[in-house]
């Protein structure tokens, strides 16, 4: 019943006839798929994970701290196969998100969000991970990570506009068909199939960013808060979401001083949004950036440190990415 439904949510043929449905979402892992009986037609949907959110910056002084950069979305990938052309079985990769660097500084810049991963159902179909966001500096505007492509993940946030995984060919652009968008320093942009680019960092603390959305990829992480000229700590970025081509839509960032929203899960077969950014703190250990929502949302940047206690916040993980098979 749970395939049939699916399947008419999807608008696939022969929905009366589903027969089995197979959900893998936990990161890291290989399970293996295997061919049910009766087997004619099978339909995969893979997302790649997404990009950790880069780490916040920490200063001595109350003024001017920017928060990190929000990482890019996953990438989906859909295809229809006949039964009788896959082997048996078939080996499924669910890429974990990306996570373990992104810290926060301390009295110093932060540090770039590590990328996603790809999965894959056996060789036959694949989708890559979104970019790792760049870090809070004093040097300027840094972008978000690269939505993931059908073809290649996308890049980790620069100084400058990056771009999205592959088919994508131009730096700074929203993706169109398997294309992930491209990070700007200016705000995040928008996919179809591919991820969306995560909230880029201001100069100088001048607030967060949301992360982009996508219409069938994931969403991007927001941009962690910062502190202000005036020195006062602004609110992360919001995530972006799912089934839009906007910015925002997704988790909440989180409020001044508070921790960031954590990404929201969405169905599976529909993307996982971004996390919020972290919220900034002028006065003790900033926040972290939300994780990115199962099925490949790009994680929140972490929030901005400030005054005597300035440890900034560390880049929230990126989600999971997820594989799903129905055969007929």
């Amino acid at each position: 019943m749970r395939a049939a439904l699916l399947a008419l949510l999807l608008g696939l043929p022969f929905a009366a006839q589903a027969q089995t449905y197979n959900s893998y979402t936990t990161g890291g892992t290989t399970p293996s798929w295997s061919k049910p009986s009766p087997c004619t037609s099978v339909y995969v949907i893979v997302y790649g994970s997404g990009g950790q959110g880069g780490g916040g910056q920490g200063r001595a002084t109350a003024f001017g701290s920017s928060g990190g950069a929000g990482g890019g979305g996953g990438a989906t990938a859909r295809h229809w196969f006949r039964c009788s052309d896959l082997s048996d079985p078939v080996t499924v990769t669910v890429a974990a998100g990306g996570s373990g660097a992104g810290g926060g500084g301390t009295n110093t810049n932060g540090n770039a969000g590590n990328p996603g991963g790809t999965s894959s159902f056996g060789t036959y179909l694949l989708a890559y991970g979104g970019g790792g966001g760049g870090p809070g500096t004093s040097g300027g505007t840094l972008s978000g990570g690269g939505g993931g492509g059908s073809g290649g993940v996308g890049s980790v946030g620069a100084t400058s506009s990056n771009i999205g995984g592959l088919p994508a060919a131009t730096v700074g652009v929203s993706g169109l068909a398997g294309q992930g968008a491209g990070g700007t320093t200016a705000a995040a942009k928008s996919a179809e199939y591919g991820g969306a680019s995560g909230g880029p960092t201001l100069l100088g603390g001048a607030g967060s960013t949301n992360g982009g959305s996508a219409l069938w990829g994931s969403g991007g992480g927001g941009s962690g808060g910062a502190s202000n000229g005036g020195g006062t700590p602004t609110a992360g970025g919001t995530g972006g979401g799912i089934g839009a081509y906007s910015t925002g839509g997704g988790a909440a960032g989180g409020s001044t001083n508070g921790n960031a929203g954590l990404g929201t899960a969405t169905g599976g077969s529909f993307g996982g949004q971004g996390g919020g950014g972290g919220g900034a703190n002028t006065g003790g250990q900033s926040s972290t950036g939300g994780v990115g929502g199962p099925c490949g949302g790009g994680g929140g940047g972490g929030g901005a440190a400030g005054g005597t206690t300035n440890a900034a916040g560390t880049g929230g993980a990126g989600g999971a990415g997820c594989v799903f098979v129905i055969a007929w």
